[in-house]
């Protein structure tokens, strides 16, 4: 048991913590963003201090359950939006039309112990936060997470067995260019030569690929929805005063959005930057992909495999890489990157919007999600990996950005090689 002493500090240690992030920034202080993870990291401690230990090691060990339960609950119709506020396990086993209310009460018993639903009375429950960022059809995470996570559990299982089999190299170190067939932990779990977004493709995924694409999509949706979007963490309005681009040349290309999904960025921008009204723009992917775009104003669609080709718009003014690299290896990335460089000229500029981890006390979902990446070869990764991939490949980096939310935008260009 902690001792009384112990807990004491940590409350002290938590009241300075919430006192750092509720005072008003000045200058050159913290970043908000420092101050809320030493918060948090000051109040995890604190509850960890008062947990039973046996019981923290447990919930952590035997929280494949609780996941395994959550797909089920999703899959079954209760993990989703409710007819009423409060329902009773009867209720939603008649509104699953397939689960006994024996076995609601069994999963509900999981998910409430993590906080997905609240149990008010014995076999009544209430939707919680956690639960409503899940089904929410105005929840960026509502559209793919829980197909995401279904899939993870075909692959993440097999986790420690490949990390054997390839003697426990850090995945993605195995799939060097000395060894190009090596499979990643993806295709050794689904027994497939596909890389990932081959895979996803292929026409019995196409409510896999269309899920995937609608989180992608709905996530810039979200930030506007917050206050600030994509189209608000870059400059983007400054082109139109450019010198170096030709105002009166409708057909200059002046942004190309390289795996750029449905064309949820190029919209943002469309819609909030009028000073770039009409102005050519390019959407690049998969075919299959591009097949459900948003519509888009003067926009070429352009189906593009950055892994296989070089840039095929040559001198763009802005060239757009958003969530692409945390996918891929290193050499990988590179390889990326200067196909991606064959397309810029001197005045031309990349921006690549990607998770920049802190230094320690990584959040969950850059420490997770950098799990997730295992699966293809890819990382999350801190600034200084970032700046090796740019520099490994000549691109000059400008500027880092900061956006409202868990991305920064790096700001390059041409460089020297």
């Amino acid at each position: 048991m902690t001792s009384h002493y112990k807990i004491s500090s940590l409350v002290t240690n938590l009241s300075i913590a919430a006192s750092t992030y509720l005072s008003p920034k000045v200058p050159n202080s913290s970043p908000a963003s420092t101050s809320k993870n030493d918060l948090l990291t000051a109040a995890k401690a604190l509850v960890s201090a008062l947990q039973d230990p046996d019981e923290e090691v447990w919930k952590f060990l035997l929280q494949p359950g609780a996941h395994a339960c959550a797909i089920a609950a999703w899959k079954c119709g209760i993990l989703a939006p409710w007819p009423k506020e409060i329902m009773t396990a009867k209720e939603l086993a008649e509104m699953s039309g397939r689960m006994r209310n024996s076995l609601v009460m069994r999963i509900m018993r999981a998910l409430t112990l993590y906080d997905v639903f609240h149990e008010t009375e014995p076999e009544i429950y209430l939707h919680s936060r956690l639960s409503t960022l899940m089904t929410s059809p105005t929840s960026p995470l509502s559209h793919n997470a829980l197909l995401l996570a279904s899939r993870a559990l075909n692959t993440l299982d097999k986790l420690p067995e490949y990390l054997a089999l390839i003697n426990y190299r850090n995945p993605g170190d195995n799939t060097e260019i000395s060894n190009p067939k090596a499979k990643s932990l993806f295709q050794y779990a689904e027994n497939t030569d596909l890389e990932f977004f081959e895979w996803m493709q292929a026409p019995e995924q196409e409510q896999f690929l269309n899920g995937f694409n609608e989180s992608m999509a709905s996530s810039v949706a979200s930030e506007r929805r917050e206050g600030k979007g994509f189209a608000d963490f870059w400059p983007f309005a400054s082109l139109a005063s450019d010198q170096t681009v030709n105002s009166q040349d409708e057909e200059e290309v002046l942004i190309v959005d390289v795996g750029g999904g449905l064309g949820h960025v190029l919209k943002d921008i469309q819609d909030h930057v009028p000073e770039l009204k009409g102005r050519k723009m390019v959407l690049e992917d998969l075919p299959k992909t591009l097949t459900n775009h948003l519509p888009l104003t003067n926009t070429s669609i352009i189906p593009y495999n950055f892994l296989t080709t070089p840039q095929p718009i040559i001198g763009a003014k802005v060239y757009i890489l958003r969530h692409v690299l945390h996918d891929w290896p290193f050499h990988i990335c590179q390889k990326i990157l200067r196909n991606t460089k064959e397309g810029m000229r001197e005045e031309s500029r990349l921006l690549v919007v990607e998770v920049i981890l802190p230094e320690m006390n990584a959040g969950a979902f850059g420490s997770l999600m950098d799990v997730q990446m295992m699966k293809y070869g890819g990382s999350g990764r801190k600034e200084g990996m970032w700046r090796r991939i740019f520099e490994g490949v000549g691109l000059r980096l400008l500027k880092i950005w900061p956006t409202e939310r868990t991305d920064s935008v790096f700001e390059l260009d041409f460089g020297d090689e």
